[in-house]
């Protein structure tokens, strides 16, 4: 005579079912963030081109700025202050930006971004390695 399943068995089978439905994989890819309604996609997507279109100003003075900075470096030391200035003022032009669009998340019942990027605190970019104040 075979083994009576167990009791808990069940209860097994159906939270594995679950876990493993296209809605639940769904959400994991998303990385547990919730669905946007069209309404949503689309004010995130204005108040992206908006600040894309306000802030280019900004961007090239920084970039201009950077660009005299070190053209007039004589010394690998200035040329690396150069550098810490325009990433100094590039960070702050992000976290004018990150202000702004939790802003508009907030308007529309929208959890706020933290800026800690995909990988969390402490992330270093693309090549992982040591920031520019090491160049």
């Amino acid at each position: 005579m075979p083994p009576q399943p167990r009791s808990w068995l069940a209860p097994v089978a159906m939270a594995v079912a679950l876990a493993c439905s296209p809605a639940a994989m769904a959400q994991q890819e998303r990385g547990g963030r919730p669905s946007l309604t069209e309404e949503q996609k689309q004010a995130l997507f204005e108040a992206r081109r908006d600040w894309v279109l306000d802030s280019h100003d900004r961007r090239r003075s920084i970039l201009d700025s950077a660009q005299r900075c070190v053209q007039d470096a004589a010394t690998p030391e200035a040329m690396k202050a150069c550098r810490r200035s325009s990433g100094e003022a590039m960070r702050d032009l992000a976290l004018d930006r990150r202000e702004r669009m939790n802003a508009v998340r907030s308007r529309l019942g929208l959890p706020e971004r933290s800026g800690e990027g995909r990988t969390g605190p402490g992330r270093r970019g693309r090549r992982g390695g040591p920031g520019p104040e090491s160049l």
